[in-house]
């Protein structure tokens, strides 16, 4: 695992709220590693109303909360393995996320800034309430 990898584990560690338990999530992820990619976790976009579309919202809660050390995140995003899709998604569906969903295709390629990927199992999504 490179060391940027490493950082965002270790910031998923420090967050616990609802059913979210973030040492398990990071524990699961370092002894599962070979089902992923690339993974980090953030905070879902929200309807801004001036934002044109999806895009164009970004949620700074996170920015917010530093001061007070909190790392509020509620949605983890995995790259997953070549053929480990429906695996890591059994592994994420064990964590009690409050939503799990696939993003593909052109909205995923959206999202990463790339060529859409075959496929319709590019980014998996787990959010917590």
């Amino acid at each position: 695992m490179n060391k940027a990898q490493k950082h965002y584990i270790e910031l998923i560690k420090l967050s616990r709220f609802n059913q979210f338990n973030g040492k398990l999530v990071a524990a699961d992820l370092i002894t599962f590693q070979h089902l992923w990619k690339a993974t980090i976790m953030t905070r879902s976009s929200y309807n801004h109303p001036h934002a044109k579309d999806y895009s164009d919202c970004t949620n700074l809660i996170t920015l917010r909360d530093l001061p007070d050390g909190e790392n509020n995140v509620d949605t983890l995003f995995l790259l997953p393995a070549k053929g480990k899709a429906d695996e890591l998604r059994r592994l994420v569906k064990m964590w009690n996320p409050d939503r799990i969903e696939w993003i593909g295709g052109e909205r995923a390629a959206d999202t990463l800034g790339s060529y859409p990927q075959k496929g319709k199992k590019v980014i998996l999504s787990a959010w917590w309430d």
